[in-house]
């Protein structure tokens, strides 16, 4: 546990007090927003102002930070402490990543008495603990690690109804649970047949019917608005389906294996083939195999749902990444007595600790995009004009002085294809990212829209033209780009 919340708490004021991570200020700026609003809402009854402005996610997420910012500001303001947005931030990361440890209770219970091996419980423990995806998404505020930490807080109590007698108790807790992973992502609904499935085995009407209402119960609670707007949730539910009907760029994969792939990338392929023997010893048992095809049939329903979409989004697999890694700590107890067996396993461990290890070297207090920023603040005469082609909508590079800033169109049904590049021949300096100057080179994209991918490579080779631009700098990560963050390179224009 304490190795574990290091890993976590590595550098995690990284990029910060410039440069923010994915999406993390949509759920960190409207807990802020609420918390000093906070006031006027509850004396005024304004509570209009807590209705959120995208549905992308549920409001839960948002609704619990907010309770701890409105903690972090009272203690600060009692002890007389002055403190910046910053802090929030870094206060919030802390909470996130301390919340990440609770899968650790939760998988070793669920090992142990799933398997009746403590062997297994403690492998499973170590594999969550070091697993680099989970660590990651521990460092910053985000909704998918809070999912996938309710989903398995759910599956521990579920496991204690279904081996006790109908119990209301752990009914209870299992509906409270998975009601509020529905009301983190609405995705998470996807699996509520699978508990169905168990109510019936059981023959526990009455047990299913509370379940249900307490998970609606729980979704209307924490996202009260989706309920009194219905139409207007609905609506922006199916503008985010539609926009991402098309091509989406930066994530487009039609490899029909993709999930397949993306949990041999986090969780490492040897770690993937120990799981799926785990499942295989597990279903030809001849105990009771109802919670194994609960958990199983979590893993199926993920992969399908989200390899009949186009895109490859590795994060939106992490929820059954917990019963993968349950799965493979069986597999390596029961292939003990094989062949090569201690081999196979000291060589599965290393490889598994290489990625963690990596995170130590990729997690700094700066970011490429902070340290480039700094540079150009430094180094550059706000004067020049600055050519700056992103992925992020608050780049840092937005604070200086001259720049022209595109953040770069991904979605087909919005145009992006239309989106060409300016020419950089005007510009005394051209700053680019690596993440969104990869979108061009995919097949699929250069298959489809070939002008795009076109006028794209001619920009790029007209930076590498060392008669035209200078690579003044450039801010690189470590290789495998584990978190990941996009290298900045820094051009500047040899004829201005």
């Amino acid at each position: 546990m304490i190795i574990g919340l290091f890993l976590r708490l590595w550098h995690n004021e990284f990029g910060l007090p410039h440069s923010f991570y994915a999406d993390e200020p949509e759920i960190v700026e409207f807990a802020i927003k609420y918390t000093y609003e906070l006031r006027d809402v509850v004396k005024n009854n304004n509570w209009y102002k807590f209705i959120p402005i995208s549905y992308v996610y549920g409001t839960f997420p948002a609704y619990l930070f907010t309770i701890c910012t409105v903690f972090f500001s009272k203690l600060n303001g009692l002890l007389n402490i002055s403190f910046a947005k910053m802090d929030i931030y870094i206060f919030l990361r802390t909470i996130t990543a301390m919340v990440s440890l609770l899968l650790v209770p939760a998988i070793f219970s669920i090992s142990k008495k799933l398997f009746n091996s403590t062997n297994a419980a403690f492998l499973s423990v170590f594999l969550i603990v070091f697993n680099w995806k989970l660590i990651v998404h521990s460092h910053y505020v985000n909704a998918d690690i809070i999912v996938t930490v309710l989903l398995l807080l759910s599956f521990a109590t579920f496991y204690k109804y279904y081996t006790h007698k109908p119990d209301n108790l752990f009914t209870v807790l299992s509906g409270i649970l998975f009601g509020l992973a529905v009301g983190t992502k609405i995705t998470a609904f996807i699996t509520y047949p699978l508990y169905v499935y168990v109510f019936l085995k059981r023959k526990d009407l009455r047990g299913l019917c509370g379940f249900s209402l307490l998970i609606f119960g729980a979704f209307a609670f924490t996202n009260p608005f989706s309920l009194i707007f219905a139409n207007d949730f609905a609506f922006r539910i199916y503008s985010m389906f539609f926009k991402e009907a098309g091509m989406v760029f930066d994530s487009v994969d039609r490899n029909p294996l993709k999930y397949i792939n993306a949990l041999g990338y986090i969780a490492t392929i040897p770690v993937l083939l120990y799981s799926l023997y785990g499942k295989v010893i597990s279903l030809r048992g001849k105990r009771d195999k109802t919670f194994h095809h609960f958990l199983i049939g979590h893993v199926l329903f993920y992969i399908l749902f989200y390899s009949i979409q186009q895109r490859r989004v590795d994060r939106w697999v992490l929820p059954i990444l917990p019963i993968i890694l349950i799965y493979a700590s069986y597999g390596i107890t029961k292939y003990k007595d094989k062949v090569f067996a201690g081999t196979l396993l000291v060589a599965t461990l290393g490889w598994y600790l290489f990625f963690p290890a990596m995170l130590l070297f990729q997690f700094k207090r700066h970011t490429p995009k902070s340290e480039a920023y700094l540079w150009m603040r430094e180094h550059t005469d706000p004067a020049d004009n600055k050519l700056i082609y992103t992925e992020e909508g608050l780049d840092p590079m937005n604070k200086l002085l001259g720049e022209r800033v595109v953040r770069v169109n991904v979605y087909e049904n919005e145009n992006a294809q239309f989106d060409l590049p300016d020419s950089p021949e005007g510009y005394h300096y051209v700053i680019v990212s690596s993440r969104p100057m990869s979108n061009y080179k995919r097949e699929e994209v250069r298959k489809k829209f070939g002008f795009y991918s076109e006028r794209w490579g001619d920009f790029e080779m007209q930076l590498r033209d060392t008669s035209k631009f200078e690579l003044l700098k450039k801010f690189t990560l470590p290789k495998p780009n584990l978190i990941p963050l996009s290298d900045v390179y820094i051009y500047k224009n040899l004829a201005l």
